[in-house]
């Protein structure tokens, strides 16, 4: 629409009041500065769906309403199919009458969209949305309550819509900051469940650094069974990383006992083997699913930590759970263990271990029985020792580390006059295969046995590989 200027005047002239005591005349107005705005506001009215009416002057703001991409919020949005009837609780919130519900899950795709609460009856479309002209492409919808709060939905149609006729697809445009999900225990057994969502996973090949985006229409969830510990130990607190896996374009859900030392870099492929029933999942260094994967994209979504009495009888709640995106931390947590030995006798001139009877290990590295560090993934490790000696004067003392029954390095201290009851402490850098051990050896060439004392021999994992 152009500015139409009075009858005689410029282009861009104002309009003037006639002033008679004045002497002024006042502008003409031409019937084009009326007719214009009036076809306008016309077209815009009727380009939005609504018929003009002399009797209603908010014709042109609701057709300003309709024009806008983003909507006004709903209380909740549901991802599964609802009965579009009466009131009901919907993603955790007690829906009323007049609520606003943003159908997104309908088995029927052409019934999605935004719905009104009627008690009692069928719901109605909100009038925003209850024609097809009212429909924009890539339209957006705020949820303000329910497990979705905080996100916003997009309709993704892009073609010509025909309410009723065409398939609706909304899907989440901003994500929860921090993931969601449920650690649930029931008959031995414990359950995940990750409700629905939209979950980006990296390209099966990463050539091109595209992003495949796949939308979970329904909760999905896994069964850890009654027996299966996943590695876990009686009486210990453990935490279990809980992963999601892009199956062909199917989310499913997997996961691993954090002390497993499984590198969990998302820009990997990864495998799981399945679960297997009772006592089917009791290594911890496996990532376990319902159905084994074989080298599948796989996003970290979270962790539950967890203590039973007796390891794979899931009877006690998880204490924590925690999703993505709250400071989640992948199994590549970095493990410690320390252990000692108050004193052992030592025969001279005889390399000889030790055996220890003080143990610091939450994280399972160390093997009481053989009396070794074993690592269960491949890693780097800072190795420390720290001992002391009695006996006499003479000789020498040596403290060695040895990986897989070979001297890898090793502390020798000639006597001298020493007071070999002050420790002496060494450490090293190790890089380990996955099954490789470390053990402490130590040798002395006294005249008899003497006495070690092991204050601490430790391994500390500074990286997965």
């Amino acid at each position: 629409m152009e500015y139409t200027p009075p009858i005689g005047g410029d282009p861009g002239d104002p309009y003037i009041d006639k002033n008679p005591s004045q002497g002024i005349a006042g502008s003409k107005v031409p019937a084009q500065a009326i007719e214009d705005p009036q076809r306008e506001l016309d077209n815009l009215i009727t380009k939005r769906g609504l018929t003009p009416s002399a009797d209603d002057n908010t014709q042109v703001w609701q057709a300003l309403l309709r024009s806008m991409l983003v909507r006004d919020a709903v209380r909740v949005v549901a991802t599964t199919n609802l009965t579009l009837s009466g009131e009901q609780t919907i993603s955790g919130v007690a829906c009323v009458a007049g609520d606003e519900v943003l159908a997104a899950g309908q088995t029927d795709a052409k019934e999605n969209g935004v719905w009104i609460v009627v008690a009692g009856g069928a719901w109605t479309r909100r009038t925003d949305m209850d024609a097809s002209n009212k429909f924009l492409k890539r339209m957006q919808i705020p949820v303000s309550e329910g497990d979705n709060a905080g996100t916003v939905w997009w309709l993704t149609n892009t073609g010509a819509i025909t309410l009723g006729t065409t398939e609706l697809v909304f899907e989440s445009i901003r994500e929860k900051e921090i993931k969601t999900f449920t650690a649930t225990v029931a008959g031995g057994a414990l359950t995940i469940t990750v409700p629905p969502q939209v979950i980006d996973f990296r390209d099966q090949t990463l050539g091109d650094g595209s992003v495949d985006s796949i939308y979970i229409a329904a909760p999905i969830s896994t069964v850890i069974s009654s027996g299966s510990t996943g590695g876990g130990r009686d009486g210990v607190s453990e935490r279990y990383m809980v992963l999601l896996i892009n199956n062909g374009g199917t989310v499913e859900v997997a996961w691993i006992n954090a002390r497993g030392g499984i590198d969990l870099d998302e820009s990997k492929l990864i495998s799981t083997v399945a679960e297997g029933g009772v006592g089917g999942a009791d290594n911890k260094s496996t990532i376990y699913s319902t159905a084994a994967r074989s080298n599948v994209p796989f996003r970290v979504y979270g962790f539950f930590e967890a203590t039973e009495a007796t390891a794979g009888t899931w009877t006690t709640p998880p204490s924590k759970t925690q999703g993505a995106g709250g400071n989640v931390r992948p199994a590549s947590l970095l493990s410690f263990a320390s252990v000692a030995k108050t004193t052992q006798s030592i025969p001279a001139s005889t390399p000889t271990k030790v055996t220890f009877d003080t143990y610091n290990d939450t994280d399972g590295l160390f093997d009481v029985a053989n009396n070794k560090f074993i690592a269960p993934a491949a890693c780097d490790v800072i190795v420390s020792i720290n001992g002391s000696w009695g006996g006499d004067n003479s000789g020498y003392r040596r403290q060695m580390v040895y990986l897989n029954g070979a001297n890898q390095f090793e502390d020798m201290t000639p006597v001298d006059g020493q007071n070999l009851s002050l420790p002496k402490a060494i450490a090293q850098v190790v890089r380990l295969a996955a099954g490789q051990y470390l053990e402490l050896f130590v040798f002395h060439n006294a005249a008899s046995s003497i006495n070690y004392i092991s204050r601490s021999f430790s391994v500390r994992v500074l990286k997965w590989l």
